[in-house]
């Protein structure tokens, strides 16, 4: 199935372990194969993690094509094919009158490659997580009325231009469904799955989203609804599967070391030596039974924490305590996101008893029971990754590389849920057919 590929890859990513659980049960009579075609993605670094993200698809699927990786989604129009100051509509008419390209330059060729025309590749699914902070209740919140919305007009005028059979967008709970179906709704039917991490098992980590199922009316005919059959799904996994925050603490006492290491560093403080460890690199034996034991000894990074840290964590202390009359630290499953002021924008697990949705500067995301901050494997862990063995090897996956703090924060702040990503694209893949197949 050749697809358009989402920003970082991380739903062409939850394809290759839909690719390869399928492929591997045998359960069909034929292949499943996923071939990712092309991206658009503005950010450079981000433009890098596509490119990683689809060398670790590759280890999965044995598909190593790099797909064009192309810049701003409004360059598949000429400049100043519209007005990027005018009204929602007013702007949504110019970019509809608007002529199409038919190159546009690929950063992973380094020379304009075709996206319309007869050598371009047509395209089968687009997976996209197009901008939020005009609907999220974190960002500015301008509605239609924002920036973004050029992107969304943008992205309707390609897909009716290429008739793309199915598509499915991903963005904040809040988004303007008025404004989906006012640009879509002449070529696509609208399904809207409101999903969660709690969903898919993750009960201990925040992240709700919208994911709406755009299929073509001509070609596409819906065989169940998809939003019965997400509910049953996720229905099934909940009755076997509750995270609570605390589970995401998964890393060894070395990465924890590591993560104070980095901090003292930087602040130009000592290092406090980990008691009793040998943090050498051991034989494969002993290197186990530490990994093992590390959970049971954990390493405080409290006296690394500057005042601005020190106050947060005091304030959360006595908020915690005037609403549930016992300590912070006897919570276990109590963290603060220490990237905040508290007093103007409180970030922690104690109102609903998960963590809340990390941002690419949640980097010390602080358990007041462990006195420790979360590594960047515990923050992957939380959005689904397979960073430990239990789930790379549940899933059939090599592991995400993790140690990487800058990276993982790329991957961390404001992406998918690898988990809700991978269900969503499996519900909508397998409750709908091209009228061709009927």
């Amino acid at each position: 199935m050749p697809l358009l590929q989402p920003a970082l890859g991380h739903a062409e990513m939850g394809q290759a372990v839909i690719q390869k659980t399928i492929n591997s049960s045998k359960k069909l009579d034929r292949m499943v194969e996923f071939t990712s075609i092309r991206a658009h993605e503005t950010n450079k670094g981000c433009r890098q993690l596509i490119a990683d993200h689809v060398r670790w698809c590759g280890t999965v699927t044995n598909d190593h094509s790099q797909p064009c990786v192309h810049g701003d989604l409004t360059q598949i129009m000429p400049s100043n094919s519209f007005d990027p100051e005018s009204g929602f509509e007013a702007k949504a008419a110019q970019i509809n009158q608007a002529k199409l390209r038919t190159t546009q330059y690929c950063f992973t060729h380094d020379h304009q490659c075709p996206i319309f025309g007869k050598r371009a590749r047509e395209v089968d699914l687009d997976v996209s997580g197009l901008p939020c902070p005009d609907f999220s209740r974190a960002g500015v919140e301008r509605g239609k009325e924002g920036p973004t919305a050029m992107l969304f007009c943008s992205h309707a005028k390609f897909h009716a231009a290429w008739q793309t059979p199915m598509l499915i967008i991903e963005n904040a709970p809040d988004l303007d469904l008025g404004m989906i179906t006012y640009l879509y709704s002449k070529h696509y039917r609208i399904r809207c799955l409101r999903v969660m991490p709690a969903h898919q098992g993750h009960a201990g980590v925040a992240r709700e989203r919208v994911y709406l199922i755009l299929t073509l009316k001509k070609s596409v005919v819906e065989i169940a609804n998809p939003e019965n059959m997400y509910k049953k799904v996720s229905d099934f996994i909940m009755s076997w599967v509750c995270t609570e925050p605390k589970d995401y603490m998964v890393s060894t006492t070395a990465e924890y070391y590591r993560e104070a290491s980095k901090t003292a560093r930087t602040r130009g403080m000592p290092l406090r030596p980990v008691s009793n460890t040998d943090l050498k690199v051991y034989s494969p034996i002993r290197r186990q039974r530490f990994q093992e034991d590390a959970l049971d000894s954990p390493y405080s990074m409290r006296y690394l924490l500057n005042q601005r840290e020190k106050a947060a964590i005091a304030f959360t202390s006595q908020l915690y305590k005037r609403r549930r009359s016992r300590d912070a630290a006897a919570d276990p499953n109590l963290f603060l996101n220490l990237s905040d002021n508290p007093g103007r924008r409180l970030s922690w697990s104690g109102s609903w008893g998960c963590l809340p949705t990390f941002r690419t500067n949640s980097t010390r995301f602080y358990n007041f029971t462990r006195e420790q901050w979360m590594t960047p494997r515990d923050r992957l862990c939380a959005l689904g990754f397979p960073v430990t063995p239990n789930t790379w090897h549940a899933m059939g996956v090599p592991m995400l590389p993790v140690q990487d703090e800058n990276r993982a924060s790329s991957i961390g702040g404001n992406s998918f849920h690898f988990s809700s990503a991978t269900i969503a694209q499996l519900v909508a893949l397998a409750y709908y057919r091209t009228q061709m197949s009927c």
